[in-house]
Parts: C-alpha cells; sequence; structure tokens
C-alpha cells in the first residue's frame, strides 16, 4: 500500500504502537521481529479511518447542525 503524508505518519504510529505498547507476546524485549505485527496495521488502520469519518460526520451536524461530507462513511 503507498501512502502519503498524514496517512503515512498514521499507519507507522500503529506499527509503532503494536510493537512497543501492545506486544502481546513479549517479543519485543527479547528482540524478535520488529515486524511481528505488521500484518494487524492494515486492519486497525481500516477501523480508525473508517470510523474517524463517521465521528467527525456525526459530530459536525451535532455541534452546528451541518450534515458535512459523509464520503467514505459506511
Amino acid at each position: 500500500m503507498k501512502l502519503k503524508g498524514n496517512h503515512k505518519k498514521l499507519w507507522d504510529e500503529i506499527g509503532r504502537i503494536l510493537w512497543e505498547e501492545w506486544d502481546p507476546i513479549g517479543i519485543n524485549k527479547y528482540n524478535g521481529p520488529d515486524d511481528e505485527y505488521n500484518s494487524y496495521i492494515p486492519s486497525v488502520f481500516a477501523l480508525l479511518t473508517k470510523n474517524i469519518f463517521k465521528l467527525l460526520s456525526k459530530n459536525s451536524y451535532k455541534k452546528v447542525r451541518w450534515p458535512g461530507k459523509t464520503a467514505g462513511c459506511a
């Protein structure tokens, strides 16, 4: 997946959080492969980006009564 700008930063930050913070099997402290959790990144990224659009759209209507742009919202 070719990402740019903020999408790339978010992708990288998700990877960092999974590796440094989440790490359920404790592989980080044993210098295991730093790509151990990379297969989770696409799913987490999709959940975050899809849900943030829903949240922003919903809040824009509640706060200012403006329906907002809902493209990309399911």
